[in-house]
């Protein structure tokens, strides 16, 4: 770990850890240098293919990745960033949540077909690791 000096983690607007980095390790590609050290169990939680939400019909939309030879960006049009809808995202509604409730995480899909409801399911899509400038 001496050999560390900087760590360089570089945000994009609209575009969360898993969106960019969530394929990164996957199955038995695991990282060699958790931090920190006593991290147990030793393993990247990242994205898998299970992860889904609901669109606004019900149907069940996976996660997937965005194949290596894809130019144009994703999400197509930014989602909702303001407080209610970011509790819509994570708790399925955009009142408050009683104190304590663990978000389900499930509204994402719903949220994002308000501001582009013909291609609501893009907000699932994110990079593979491949298609990653890093």
């Amino acid at each position: 770990m001496q050999q560390i000096k900087h760590i360089v983690y570089i945000m994009m607007e609209n575009r969360s850890f898993d969106h960019t980095l969530g394929w990164l390790y996957s199955g038995t590609n695991q990282p060699n240098v958790f931090l920190p050290s006593n991290t147990s169990p030793k393993v990247f939680n990242g994205l898998q293919s299970t992860f889904y939400n609901p669109d606004t019909s019900g149907n069940t939309v996976y996660v997937q990745q965005i194949p290596v030879f894809t130019t144009d960006p994703m999400p197509t049009k930014d989602p909702n960033e303001p407080y209610l809808n970011v509790n819509n995202q994570l708790f399925g509604s955009s009142q408050n949540p009683p104190n304590n409730t663990i978000p389900g995480m499930m509204g994402f899909v719903k949220d994002y077909s308000t501001v582009n409801s013909s291609l609501q399911d893009d907000i699932r899509i994110v990079l593979d690791p491949e298609a990653c400038p890093y």
